[in-house]
């Protein structure tokens, strides 16, 4: 249910180098786009219009380096706000009130990507208690092999 996919174990530190340079292309494609409008303001667009774009873009580009790209970089951040699934939606929905409608598809990338990393690092934590547990079962299951063969053995003198 939390895991829709399942990845090879071995491919996860893969994974998050994509989902890393995935996220800095989308924040770099951002960074242009600012750059852009900066330079270039379109045919009609008024002064105060420019600005706006501008400052949503700064908003975006601050969360991206504050939060979402140092996210993507830990390995296990206890301390991100994006690591809980409700708070990352709260936070990724009050950023797209502050931002217009043409940024929503960025917004969405990069919550793709923290999601995404959100799943990997769960799938890592269960396979670690999965595995953990084996050194506790393993064990107790020859162990029980062993006294059902001492008992069978036991029972076939007594009663024989």
């Amino acid at each position: 249910e939390y895991l829709p996919e399942e990845v090879i174990f071995e491919q996860i530190p893969f994974i998050r180098n994509q989902l890393i340079l995935q996220g800095e292309a989308v924040r770099a494609d951002l960074a242009g786009q600012s750059e852009e409008a900066a330079s270039e303001p379109g045919e009609g667009e008024t002064a105060v219009a420019v600005a706006s774009q501008l400052a949503a873009m700064k908003v975006a580009l601050h969360f991206i380096d504050q939060e979402a790209v140092p996210y993507l970089k830990a390995v296990e951040r206890r301390r991100s706000s994006l690591r809980d699934k409700r708070a990352s939606d709260d936070q990724f929905r009050l950023l797209s009130l502050r931002i217009p409608e043409s940024l929503h598809p960025v917004l969405g990338q990069i919550q793709n990507l923290c999601d995404e990393k959100r799943r990997l690092d769960l799938q890592t934590r269960l396979h670690y208690w999965l595995h953990g547990w084996l050194i506790l079962h393993a064990p107790a299951s020859i162990l029980l092999v062993v006294l059902t063969i001492v008992h069978a053995i036991v029972a076939a003198f007594i009663y024989a």
